[in-house]
């Protein structure tokens, strides 16, 4: 196993990033011909392999977080092309590393107290291919959009709709953040804009291939915008952290909206001046070129690795499998929020029905006082009260 390379990532999330990341890692090793194995957050084994590539993603983060501290790893690794989160103290281990590379310039400052050589390499699902076969059939001219849930508030999110309803575009709602239910919320509001569609959920490579063939993109998801700029696909993405690191450094900071004013104002600013990314694509894609080489140069090749149609279909499963995982997740939790809002509209129900039968007991009530003997003659006396008042006023 010392002859193997482990590719480590989250694998467990299934967000649409993080698999296309793993996609990307495996067509790195595949490319180089390299033996390597993926392995799980809770694989003991780790140390048994002669290097492990780690990332990328948003993967380094503070202290005593149980999930991504399994991610600082010991040893004479690969850090590929990671994000952070908030400003950890304790990346001191990565100067242990053979190779270290952040997503970012921004990233890469929050780490600045190491006293490794550090360089920044693009997110490598920028390295990703396009589908040959897709099934979609796109109607031009065409605007992707991605949104999340309360990203407007009512009286914005109605704003939206007529804005979005004229345009002269088909608008195509994109299910990326499946964990956010994306998909549920644009539903909704493809059901209210009659030049839309919501499209259904898809895999990494599908959102991938479907972003290149639009001619303008909304997201608030940062791979969306990786996958819509990479594609030469002019896109405005929602302000962020590691969205603004992106931006920033190929000095798109200005397009990064963060409500409904600025999503029209920059949607329309794109759509009458499209951005051309050519030359910021190519200097990427020359910096992910040599950080393949680097790799290469760093991981033991075996010349007799073949790519096998079962490795492919693998790959293939372990997509799926992930994907399934976050929707099952996404289904309990609806069906129990659902099973939760049955039970308070069954108390409101209850409390409505004890109101109305207070409601008739008291209405009950004031009928009988309003009959009884009192009550006549409590009328007489301000009657009475208010002849004599007219009287002495009148005198």
């Amino acid at each position: 196993m010392k002859n193997k390379v482990g590719i480590m990532y989250d694998n467990i999330s299934g967000n649409t990033g993080d698999v296309a990341i793993g996609i990307s890692l495996r067509k790195i090793m595949k490319e180089l011909k390299v033996d390597f194995d993926e392995i799980l957050l809770n694989n003991i084994d780790v140390l048994k392999y002669n290097t492990v590539i780690i990332g990328g993603g948003h993967l380094l983060r503070e202290n005593s977080d149980f999930f991504y501290d399994k991610f600082k790893l010991r040893g004479p690794n690969i850090l590929n092309s990671v994000g952070v989160v908030g400003n950890p103290n304790d990346l001191q281990y990565l100067e242990e590393y053979k190779y270290v590379t952040f997503r970012s310039e921004g990233d890469r400052k929050k780490a600045g107290y190491l006293n490794k050589k550090s360089s920044v390499v693009p997110c490598t699902t920028m390295l990703l291919d396009d589908l040959q076969d897709f099934p979609i059939h796109i109607k031009r001219p065409a605007i992707g959009v991605h949104l999340i849930p309360n990203i407007f508030s009512k009286e914005e999110e109605g704003l939206f709709v007529k804005w979005a309803s004229k345009l002269p575009y088909t608008i195509y709602f994109i299910p990326i953040t499946h964990y956010n239910y994306d998909y549920i919320y644009m539903s909704k509001l493809s059901q209210r804009i009659s030049n839309s569609r919501v499209l259904p959920i898809m895999k990494p490579l599908e959102i991938f291939t479907f972003i290149g063939k639009l001619d303008y993109l909304i997201t608030c998801s940062l791979h969306g915008s990786i996958f819509s700029y990479i594609h030469n696909v002019p896109f405005i993405l929602m302000e962020q952290e590691k969205s603004r690191f992106f931006l920033e450094d190929r000095g798109l900071q200005g397009y990064l909206f963060s409500n409904l004013k600025e999503i029209i104002g920059l949607t329309e600013k794109v759509i009458n001046n499209p951005l051309d990314y050519s030359n910021l694509i190519v200097k990427d894609k020359k910096i992910l070129e040599e950080h393949v080489e680097n790799i290469k140069q760093i991981v033991p090749n075996n010349s007799t690795y073949i790519l096998s149609k079962e490795c492919t279909e693998s790959d293939e499963i372990t997509q799926l499998n992930l994907q399934n995982g976050i929707l099952q997740i996404n289904l309990s939790k609806l069906t129990y929020e659902l099973e939760a809002y049955k039970k308070e509209i069954k108390g409101i129900n209850f409390r409505l029905k004890d109101e109305e039968s207070k409601h008739m007991y008291y209405k009950k009530e004031l009928k009988k006082i309003y009959r009884s003997r009192g009550w006549k003659a409590l009328k007489k006396f301000y009657s009475l009260k208010d002849f004599i008042s007219k009287k002495i006023n009148g005198a």
